[in-house]
């Protein structure tokens, strides 16, 4: 039976890598945190900071998701705020957030909508100013080859609505035709089409920001130095917080001021490091995955996010720069994804730097030692999938693991007692 507790509850909505960065922040903050997940085995669920945790029914069933929230905010007046951390939880929460007594932290709908589709990204971009690479609309299969001769190789491809299962991918790089072939042979073309873009050099900066009424109140710019894929697209595994470029700056201010922005995001770029040269990707009207980076550097977004929704804010103080982190899980995944793909001299410089950078990071994404229970059912996960994969790949068929569940539950218990007594 639930008890009344006096701190104001939050719900969150969704287990990813953020849902942690989010769990915590919001604890220090004083907030009572719970978790929503339509998983029975969340790992946001072993963190010390989640209080309580909801299953909920799956978003695919609509009707039945907004009926149970709408049940549960009901007989929970305690939850004042609900806090949706990925794009699906975000886009079925938004048609009802208005009927819903708790406030929904997220950016307004409008908004969101337009940063979901590439295509609408990049026209705004032209209209304010903002540097992009050439880019096309396909539409079609037959016309991803004869817009990739019309920009150049190589060429970014990525599906303007953004990733999908049948997808199962957000960008990939085409350097030729028998790369498009590829593509067309193992991908499901996605509904909105795909946006094919002349390829841009330089790493990925991305500029965390938090903004109200399209004024940018605080930002802090990370450099991507590896991502889990081998072209550099992908998912980022190692990064350095760096001094905000003037430019890049000036361009997400002038984008969040186009979109009257609220809320937090994340502006994506590509910067050459040799001419100077900037492109933009996109912005992400969310929490990224790895913005636990520019947390630990000064910038409090998941708290900042609720409060700049509540009313003004004064601007935020500079983020730290000069601080690097890693996450070591995405790097191994990254890597047993990519083995086949890579020789074996490939492969040894994939851990030399693996290991290098696990030495020199002073942060670890996901990684808290006051919290360390998620890390490690992560990575027991992860232990067991290379277990599954090395038995198929000998033709042993999968290993047993009956015990998964068990071992979980008892990790959940342990969590659980850490948690009762209290913060040290």
């Amino acid at each position: 039976m639930h008890t009344e507790v006096s701190k104001e509850s939050v719900l969150l909505l969704g287990d990813y890598r953020q849902s942690l960065t989010v769990a915590r922040s919001l604890h220090r903050a004083g907030y009572r945190v719970m978790l929503g997940s339509a998983d029975p085995r969340p790992v946001t669920a072993m963190s010390r900071y989640i209080a309580e945790r909801w299953q909920h029914p799956p978003l695919s069933d609509s009707q039945a998701w907004q009926a149970a929230i709408r049940a549960f905010c009901s007989s929970r007046p305690d939850v004042r705020i609900i806090y949706p951390i990925g794009d699906l939880e975000i886009a079925a929460s938004m048609p009802i957030a208005s009927s819903l007594p708790a406030l929904v932290v997220a950016v307004e709908e409008r908004v969101f909508e337009l940063c979901q589709h590439k295509r609408s990204l990049l026209e705004l971009a032209a209209r304010v100013g903002v540097a992009t690479e050439r880019w096309e609309l396909v539409t079609e299969p037959s016309g991803l080859a004869d817009a990739a001769e019309r920009i150049g190789y190589p060429v970014a491809i990525k599906p303007d609505g953004g990733a999908n299962e049948e997808l199962g991918f957000k960008a990939v790089i085409a350097n030729g035709p028998a790369d498009l072939d590829r593509i067309n042979a193992v991908s499901a073309f996605p509904p909105a089409g795909f946006i094919i873009q002349q390829f841009g050099n330089g790493p990925r900066h991305n500029v965390y920001f938090i903004a109200r009424h399209g004024r940018l109140l605080g930002s802090g710019e990370i450099v991507t130095l590896r991502t889990d894929c081998p072209d550099g697209t992908g998912l980022s595994v190692e990064g350095l917080s760096v001094q905000p470029s003037p430019l890049l700056l000036e361009h997400t201010k002038a984008l969040i001021a186009a979109l009257e922005y609220t809320g937090a995001g994340c502006a994506q770029f590509l910067v050459d490091e040799t001419t100077g040269d900037t492109c933009f990707l996109e912005i992400n009207s969310r929490l990224g995955a790895n913005c636990a980076a520019v947390c630990r550097c000064g910038l409090d977004l998941p708290k900042l996010f609720i409060e700049v929704l509540r009313g003004p804010i004064a601007p935020q103080p500079a983020a730290k720069t000069g601080h690097s982190y890693v996450w070591l899980l995405g790097d191994v995944e990254g890597l047993l994804d990519s083995r086949k793909r890579l020789s074996v001299s490939s492969v040894f410089w994939w851990i030399a730097r693996s290991m290098m950078a696990l030495l020199r990071a002073q942060d670890h994404i996901t990684w808290d030692w006051r919290d360390p229970f998620p890390s490690i059912v992560m990575m027991k996960r992860l232990v067991s999938r290379m277990l599954r994969r090395t038995a198929r790949s000998l033709g042993l068929g999968p290993p047993r693991h009956s015990r998964q569940i068990l071992i979980d539950s008892r990790v959940t218990g342990l969590v659980r007692r850490i948690s009762s007594s209290g913060d040290r």
